[in-house]
C-alpha cells in the first residue's frame, strides 16, 4: 500500500491540517494578546 502524496495546493493543505490548526491559532493569538502585556507590566519583558 503506497502512501498518498502530500497536497500541494492551498485548499488541499488546509484540508489536510484540518480545523484544529485554525482553532489553535485563534486561541493562542487572542490569549497572547492579553497575557503578554499583562505579564510584562508585572515582571518586565525579561521574563518573556
Amino acid at each position: 500500500m503506497e502512501p498518498k502524496p502530500a497536497p500541494t495546493d492551498f485548499k488541499g493543505i488546509l484540508k489536510h491540517l484540518g480545523p484544529g490548526l485554525i482553532i489553535t491559532a485563534t486561541i493562542v493569538g487572542s490569549g497572547e494578546l492579553i497575557a503578554t502585556p499583562a505579564l510584562a507590566a508585572k515582571v518586565g519583558f525579561t521574563m518573556l
